[in-house]
Order: C-alpha cells, then structure tokens, then sequence
C-alpha cells in the first residue's frame, strides 16, 4: 500500500509541474526616497521596509534614487561613471545633453546608488533647497518632467549595464523607466522584469504633450497605447502600459483601481491589466522592533507586552497629566495622527469627534499638519471642548507616545491605499477604528482586532455622502466606548492585535519570494497569482508525500 500511494504521489507530482524552490533573484528598487536618507511621505518607509526585508531574506535587492542636494549623505561615496542624456530632440537631432554621475553608499545594510545631475548652466534637476523652509520635495517644480524624465533615461541605462533579475518601479516618478526598457526589449536587449508599484494611482506625473516631443518619445509613444493621457502624457501610465507586472500595496486597492471611484481615470488600463492576471495586492510591512511596546525608548519609558499590560496604562495617565485632560483610566483616550488633508477623511471625521465630544465621555488627541481649513476646525473644536479634545502640530515623538499608550486609533480615510499607523497601534494593542477601504480593510479585523466603518456614497454619483458618513463613524466610536467598558472583551482584542505580524519579513517570506517566482516564470500567461501559489503548495505537498 505505501508503494502504491508513493507511486501514485509520483505521478501527480510529474503531472502538476517540476518542483522548483523560490526563487532569489537579484533586485533592484527605483525610488525617489528612503527613510534614514531623503523622505517626503510613506513611499520612503515602504521603500526601505521591503529592501530591508528582501536583504534580511538573502533576497539581494540594491537600491537607486536621485542624488538630491539636500539629504543624508554622510556614507555616499562619489564616483565618476557617467551617464549622459539626449533631450530636445528636433528634426531627427538632439540639441541638448544632461549628464548624470552614479554614486553610492558604504555604510548600509544594503546597496544605494545615485544618479546626480552635474548641472553645468542649467539648474540642478534635485537642488531641493529650500533655503531654510521644509525640504520635503523632489527640487524646483517647474521642470520637474524634465528632472524625472532625464532620471528615468539615465537609470534605464544603468539598469541595461547591470545584472539585474527583477526591477521594482514605485510610483509615477519612475513610470518611463518602464517605456525605455521596453524600447531596450524590443531591440532584443536583455532586459529584466519590470513590476511597478503603485502606492497611491492619483499622483499620476501628468505633462504637456511638449515635454514628450522635448523628450524624443512622441511618435513611438504618444498614443493611446502608450502615455498619452487626454492630449497630455502621463509618467505613471507609462509605467502601467509598458511593465511586466503591477502591484499595488494592499489587495484591496488592487480591486480599487479598476473601478472609477477610485482609478483616478486609469481604471481601464487596470481592469485591462488585472484581467491579463498582471495586477495584484501585497501589503506594505512595518518594522517590528521599531514599534516593540516592550522596548525602552526616549519618551517611552513605560513598557509592556501580551503577558503584562500595566505599563501601558500608566503611560496612558501620563500622556493624560501632560496634556491636561483628567487623570483616569476609565475614561478612553482615542488619538488620530495625520495629515491634515481631504483624502484622509477630515470632512466627517472631525464632525464625528465633535459628536463624541459632546454625547460621549471620550477624550481625543489629535496630532497634524495641512490644510488650513481643518487646522482652524480643530482648534475651534479644542476651544469648544477643552477638556477632551487636545489639538497640536505633528512631531513624530508625539506620534510615538500616543501609538503606545491611546486606547484607540482612528483613520476615516476616503481611501486609503495601504496605511501604516493602523499597523503601529496593532503593534501597541491601540485598537484602530477604520474606514472600510483599502489597505484599512486588509490590516484591521472588525471585532477581532478593531473596528471598521463604511463610507457612504451618494446613489447618483461617486461623491461622499458626507452625513452619512459622519454618523457611520460615530456609531463605530460609541461601538470603541462599549468595548472599552467590556473590559475582558477589550483585552481579547488588544492580545490578538500585539500578536498581528505585520512585518516586512513575514510580507517577503509569505508574498514577495512566490511573486518574484511568479513573475521569472512568466506565470501571469497562464494563471493568477493566486492560483500559482496554490500549485506551489500543492507541489510542496507531494514532494513531502513521495519523501515519506
């Protein structure tokens, strides 16, 4: 009988496919930013996340961004390799030339290369000096399609130069990276596969048609099928028309974008690629130790862990004496850390917390910079309601204390592609309370984890229902004041929620090794990604069967 069941196991092994381990391919990631060097926003933590996370792995992933004038340069070492590009192309001829040198790090985990524009009379494509004010852009805006282009250019030769397996493009700032290595392709260069990453589909890098005509590219690519976009052309549909692969950082948005709600008009092109088994979602990671409840750190004294909660009650009532609210520990305190902008919900959200200021015993910290207009509510809401509303500008220390010590987390994001901050209160048994989109939806468990709400919409159009939408948070913020009076119900959810591995390592172990896989062997002509990792555990399943 276990000869019979061992052949048996033999052949179906033969039939399904040759087992083959995961791949470890060498990768290369094309960003504008990364946390310890240059950061404007989340696309910079997203980026060193995953190639820390690739290298911890034996993943070898290498890193390329633009030299910007103003960032941490302390280990860049210089060098002299010199990559020169033809722009404003007429009459068959280029007129000018901008010449890039490629230098890199030496003291990292891993790899880093710039590419630096050496500016003779023009002005440097990446002085992002501000002479004093927030350094948080890529240089001076009014050429910054040129600035991306001749980048783009520069790094598609250095990736034709290279060794490289599998290149990561993330946003619109790299999306004609994808253009000139299909160009490359079809002149039989050897070329390695292209994903690019979407990490939020409205930054769409949108120029005049002029800049495509400057650029060399207008009769091979300005068309439909390529990046012309409504008379203009557009860097990130370059990147989704001309690349292997697509993901997006939550499989929520993968569906998203395909629908116009939230395609931001290229929901076509992503139907069209989903459809081809090209789209899929991974979510984004955090770094575990960073946000360890269990570590000492600079204003974070107070400890604990699954097993102990104490400290973080304590830190609660500190966080409470400081900022001048009632030292008790029956009342929940709920902090909500964002940008100030529309996208994060900002037009129900505060309306919400006002009726939970007024009707609830809630106490609310709320920590950001933005628009004005949501600056001046909230300072009207903290004048209304001074004993339980505390509104200040954003600091990351702050950030870090109320992650660890608030009872609750809140994001009513419109959308929200992936989010991270729900993924640091998980981290600190700080229960999030969501909107339902997004990567919200993928991270957060309704009654497990968290607390999720919907947004609304109006039945004839795709605009929000904004009461509606106030009165769906609210109800999920009185739900939060239940469960914080259910005190054995409130710590079942807060054990479950420490015990959530939301790491970079566990996101690269269980999604980034079998997708690389996936995409070396072609696997999106012949079925979803899904569906390969479905046939690889199957595979491994008799391969176990037949050694036994």
């Amino acid at each position: 009988m276990k000869r019979m069941l061992k052949n048996i196991s033999a052949i179906l092994l033969v039939t399904l496919f040759t087992f083959v381990a995961w791949a470890n391919p060498k990768v290369l990631m094309v960003t504008p930013e990364q946390s310890h060097i240059f950061q404007t926003g989340g696309l910079a933590h997203a980026s060193t996340g995953l190639a820390e996370g690739l290298n911890h792995e034996n993943i070898k992933t290498d890193v390329l961004m633009p030299y910007f004038l103003e960032m941490n340069t302390k280990t860049i070492q210089e060098g002299n390799r010199k990559f020169s590009v033809e722009l404003d192309w007429r009459n068959g001829e280029s007129h000018k030339t901008s010449d890039f040198t490629l230098h890199r790090n030496t003291g990292e985990p891993y790899t880093t290369f710039f590419l630096r524009h050496e500016a003779n009379v023009e002005i440097n494509y990446f002085n992002n000096n501000r002479y004093g004010k927030s350094k948080k852009f890529y240089g001076p805006e009014s050429i910054s399609g040129e600035s991306f282009a001749a980048f783009a250019k520069a790094a598609a030769d250095f990736i034709l130069s290279s060794n490289y397996d599998i290149v990561i493009l993330n946003d619109w700032t790299t999306g004609l990276i994808a253009t000139h290595l299909k160009d490359a392709k079809e002149r039989n260069q050897k070329v390695p596969k292209v994903i690019f990453a979407i990490h939020n589909i409205e930054y769409q890098g949108v120029y005049p048609k002029s800049l495509s005509n400057f650029l060399g590219l207008t009769e091979r690519h300005y068309n439909i099928q390529g990046f012309e976009y409504w008379g203009k052309m557009s860097f990130i549909k370059a990147g989704l028309k001309h690349s292997d692969m697509i993901y997006t950082v939550s499989p929520q948005y993968a569906e998203e974008v395909t629908t116009p709600r939230f395609g931001a008009g290229l929901n076509g092109i992503a139907f069209e690629k989903k459809a081809q088994n090209r789209v899929i979602g991974i979510m984004n990671g955090i770094n575990n130790e960073e946000w360890d409840p269990s570590i000492k750190r600079k204003n974070l004294e107070e400890t604990f862990s699954v097993s102990d909660m104490s400290g973080k009650e304590k830190g609660k009532l500190a966080l409470q004496k400081d900022v001048g609210f009632e030292i008790n520990t029956k009342i929940p305190l709920s902090v909500l850390t964002s940008r100030l902008a529309e996208q994060k919900g900002l037009d129900w959200l505060i309306d919400a917390v006002w009726m939970a200021a007024e009707q609830i015993n809630s106490q609310w910290i709320i920590i950001g910079n933005g628009d004005e207009i949501y600056v001046n509510k909230l300072k009207e809401l903290e004048k209304k309601h001074p004993s339980k509303v505390r509104y200040m500008d954003f600091s990351e220390a702050m950030e870090k204390r109320l992650i660890r010590y608030a009872d609750f987390f809140v994001n009513g994001a419109r959308f929200e592609p992936m989010g991270l901050n729900q993924m640091f209160a998980l981290r600190n048994a700080t229960l999030p309370i969501v909107s339902r989109v997004g990567g919200l939806l993928n991270s957060v468990k309704q009654d497990q984890t968290g607390l999720l709400f919907d947004i609304v919409y109006k039945q004839t159009s795709n605009d929000v229902d904004k009461d509606a939408t106030r009165e769906s948070a609210f109800t999920a913020i009185k739900s939060a004041v239940r469960l914080f009076e259910n005190k054995s119900k409130m710590d079942e959810m807060r054990k479950q929620a420490m015990l959530e591995n939301n790491s970079w390592i566990a996101r690269v172990q269980n999604e980034f090794r079998p997708f690389f896989d996936f995409v070396l062997n072609s696997g999106y002509d012949k079925m979803s990604f899904s569906q390969w990792k479905e046939s690889k555990s199957v595979e491994r399943s008799c391969k176990i069967l037949i050694s036994r």
